[in-house]
């Protein structure tokens, strides 16, 4: 089997430093060219229609921007892995739904690498293995917490 292009899903979970890791050295084995891909999806505000609705705007625009902060950190560890690994990396990451994200752009690549479903992370900041590995019709290697060579 032959990779030219992987994907890595990059969030904030402690498992994704060494899920970083994993992805360059599979890109570097390869000489693949490596995807980072990273999304998160705006959360739907809890608020009372008819007390708090005139804030509703301001707590959207303060997640839009709570979301560009999180996708900027996102993109620096990605890049800061691709440069200490000496691989080929492009970065893609955009507020929106990761899983349905996640699918778009394995169009351009050859395999996906994804952490485990965490219980604990919220469906808007990661993708769900499951559904990915249903959807793709591409290979989805899901990594655990903490790989053993």
């Amino acid at each position: 089997m032959s990779w030219t292009s992987l994907i890595v899903y990059v969030d904030d979970e402690a498992d994704n430093p060494a899920r970083l890791i994993e992805a360059c050295a599979l890109a570097r084995a390869y000489g693949a060219r490596l995807i980072g891909v990273s999304g998160c999806a705006p959360e739907t505000p809890v608020a009372d229609a008819y007390g708090a609705g005139i804030l509703l705007g301001e707590v959207m625009a303060a997640q839009q921007a709570r979301n560009e902060t999180t996708l900027k950190s996102a993109q620096q560890r990605f890049r800061t892995a691709v440069e200490a690994a000496g691989v080929e990396g492009d970065w893609r990451g955009d507020v929106g739904d990761p899983t349905a994200l996640t699918l778009r752009h394995l169009r351009a690549a050859d395999a996906a690498l994804v952490g485990r479903d965490a219980g604990g992370i919220s469906a808007w900041r990661a993708p769900h293995p499951a559904d990915l590995a249903m959807r793709a019709g591409r290979p989805v290697v899901v990594l655990p917490p903490n790989p053993v060579r």
